[in-house]
């Protein structure tokens, strides 16, 4: 009755808005508390004038109310006997209390461009609107979050470098950081096996996957995974993807010391700038001496995760990189590398024959038009135990490729 004098006392019709959803559930006076609004939900439906209640009720938490039953069960939050009553409860079932949220509440190039416009207006920087917002997107897919603290960085630590350069080094900074979106990432990817492996799989083997919302519905409820292209499933943002890869790899070098490799002096010429030729030559020497017994299923499931925790402590505090999404599949994968301000292709492909090694090149060539490059690298994991660690310039179309075969 309370909740009823409340409503009808009030000129304006109320919204009920719960925040920590998820640390709240494991109460079961809250639970009860939920069975008895949708009881008065029910109840406003025959009666609107004698049974007032909150217009809305707001639940505000990781978990999508459909699937908080199932959450508190994983986790084992009730007792038996607290579930049983929460589900023969006198009350409707607290879980049936969702209605369909179609609002999208991620942002597109032009909203974030449309923030920009504002900020341009009061500061007059001189920036490229058009391009920074999409620069942004490209990195966060319009993740509120990530949009609005990518922005508070370059404002307040970057002194307002609104350039494609100073949104990199705004994402540098945000990935060292320690938060609860970046902690509650890696934690629901840590406890869920599942989860992992799917993510494994599209980030490290390059495999693709339909996206279904039954069978990839924790990783989409959790805001990982969405659509991507052509209804693949994908993970949400390259930030995210970055975060993974940090956390994989991190994974990858506590089992394996040798990859920690401090010698950062040798790949750096006088200008500052990274000899990735002689960063590969050393990767091959690395391979050869301490993986060249490895068989094909080795070089598909560990190689190129190899790649990226011998690259990380060469380019870490300095450099940038990222996995470019759509270079993934056909047992490739192209990372792309800043490093004082200059940018760096490089292609990582299992190697299966001379045709395919021809493929390669050539997707290298386009790769690179299409990043206005002319030069690139490109690393062949060959599995046959015959094989020559070769390394070597080659010139074509119009690009120099530097093929490294390990």
């Amino acid at each position: 009755m309370e909740i009823t004098n409340i409503c009808k006392k009030s000129q304006k019709e109320i919204v009920l808005m719960i925040d920590e959803v998820d640390k709240a559930s494991s109460n079961i006076v809250f639970l009860d508390f939920l069975a008895i609004l949708r009881d008065k939900y029910n109840a406003r439906k025959k009666n609107r004038e004698t049974e007032k209640t909150f217009k809305s009720v707001i639940l505000a938490g990781v978990h999508d109310i459909k699937n908080l039953k199932v959450h508190i069960k994983e986790r084992r939050l009730l007792t038996e006997d607290e579930a049983k009553l929460i589900d023969k409860t006198t009350y409707n079932s607290p879980w049936n209390v969702a209605e369909k949220f179609n609002l999208d509440m991620t942002f597109n190039p032009e909203e974030i461009a449309t923030m920009l416009v504002e900020y341009e207006a009061d500061y007059k920087i001189g920036m490229n609107i058009a391009e920074i917002s999409k620069e942004i997107y490209s990195y966060t897919s319009g993740y509120p979050f990530l949009v609005s603290n990518i922005c508070k960085v370059i404002d307040e630590e970057l002194d307002k470098n609104w350039s494609k350069l100073g949104v990199q080094d705004a994402i540098k900074i945000i990935l060292n950081e320690k938060g609860t979106l970046f902690d509650d990432l890696i934690k629901n990817i840590e406890h869920n096996q599942e989860l992992y492996d799917t993510i494994y799989d599209i980030l490290i083997l390059g495999k693709e996957k339909i996206y279904n919302i039954d069978t990839y519905e924790k990783g989409i409820m959790y805001g990982i995974l969405r659509k991507g292209i052509n209804g693949k499933l994908a993970i949400h943002n390259k930030i995210f993807e970055l975060r993974i890869y940090q956390y994989m790899i991190s994974k990858e070098e506590a089992k394996k010391e040798v990859l920690s490799y401090e010698y950062r002096t040798n790949f750096i010429d006088e200008l500052g700038d990274l000899k990735i030729d002689v960063v590969l030559e050393k990767f091959q020497l690395l391979m050869k001496q301490e993986y060249r017994k490895q068989d094909e299923k080795f070089y598909e499931k560990q190689a190129r995760l190899l790649f990226l925790c011998f690259i990380r402590p060469i380019i870490n505090g300095t450099g940038f990189y990222y996995v470019e999404p759509q270079t993934r599949q056909d047992n490739r994968m192209d990372v792309v590398i800043t490093y004082n301000k200059k940018q760096y292709i490089i292609e990582l492909k299992i190697w299966h024959g001379k045709v395919k090694e021809q493929k390669g090149l050539d997707q290298v060539v386009r790769y690179l038009d299409s990043q206005n490059e002319n030069t690139g690298y490109l690393v062949l994991f060959s599995f046959n135990k015959k094989k020559e660690y070769t390394r070597e310039w080659i010139e074509l179309e119009g690009k120099r490729i530097f093929e490294v075969v390990v």
